[in-house]
């Protein structure tokens, strides 16, 4: 007899968030968490989607499961430091009808910090169903005046990334509303490991001057060469999503395709 171990851990992941409670939440919480560990996106999928079909989100009054809003929102704000938070999300919260309603209730019942917001709104965005994608720009727009320095220090790597792709790319943003916020990442250094991804996004027109001695200070690359390879690679990996790194050899062939020597 074949047993597809997967429906084995969705049961398990079931059983524990039917039964969650005030007493055994420590301790559900941390199994959860092995889980996730090993088994990874799926299971995050469908521990969002238990979650979702236990509470009502629709009716703040109605919101009164503590303990199942408690462990939505810590794993929320687990998922957004992780790299594919973007599908994550989207397919957690496919199939429901997301209105202007719902997502206010949503983040007003789960109390949803600043940096949540914006990579739920982010990963809404990238959604394939117009509806989704929609309702996600509205988070985004609606966050922008809260984009205060302190703030935009506070998202995770891979959030700040997508949010310079977002505002740069969707017509949606007008100059007046996406160019203090782009200005405002500027004025900051991003964190170590996300310098050579924001520099190409937020100066690909420049190769001299501050932008060539900043880059000199993050690599041994020459600047000018860094910056255009960057810039290429950033669209590339942009335009194939996650699939660039579906395993460790797709991703090593993408980025010998612009390795500086190739570049030159």
């Amino acid at each position: 007899m074949v047993v597809n171990f997967g429906h084995v851990v969705f049961a398990q992941v079931r059983q524990l968030v039917a039964n969650l409670n005030k007493k055994n939440f420590k301790a559900t919480s941390g199994e959860l968490n092995q889980l996730l560990d090993v088994y990874g996106h799926d299971v995050y999928v469908f521990l969002f989607r238990s979650l979702i079909n236990h509470l009502d989100l629709k009716n703040t009054k109605a919101a009164t499961d503590q303990t199942r809003l408690q462990l939505l929102a810590q794993e929320l704000g687990a998922v957004i430091t992780k790299p594919n938070f973007v599908s994550v999300i989207c397919q957690a919260f496919e199939g429901i009808q997301l209105t202007d309603e719902f997502c206010s209730n949503l983040a007003k019942t789960l109390k949803l910090t600043f940096a949540q917001h914006v990579a739920f709104g982010i990963a809404l965005s990238q959604s394939h169903e117009a509806s989704i994608q929609n309702q996600g720009l509205k988070v985004v727009k609606s966050k922008l005046s809260e984009c205060t320095a302190p703030n935009l220090e506070s998202l995770p790597p891979a959030v700040l990334c997508k949010l310079v792709v977002v505002l740069q790319g969707n017509p949606l943003f007008l100059p007046r509303d996406r160019d203090p916020v782009l200005q405002t990442i500027q004025s900051f250094s991003p964190p170590k490991d996300c310098d050579h991804v924001l520099f190409p996004l937020l100066h690909a027109e420049l190769a001299d001057g501050d932008c060539v001695r900043d880059l000199e200070m993050h690599s041994s690359i020459p600047a000018p060469l860094l910056c255009q390879t960057a810039s290429s690679l950033a669209f590339a990996m942009e335009d194939m999503g996650y699939a660039a790194c579906a395993s460790p050899d797709v991703l090593s062939e993408l980025l010998a395709c612009f390795s500086p020597k190739e570049a030159g």
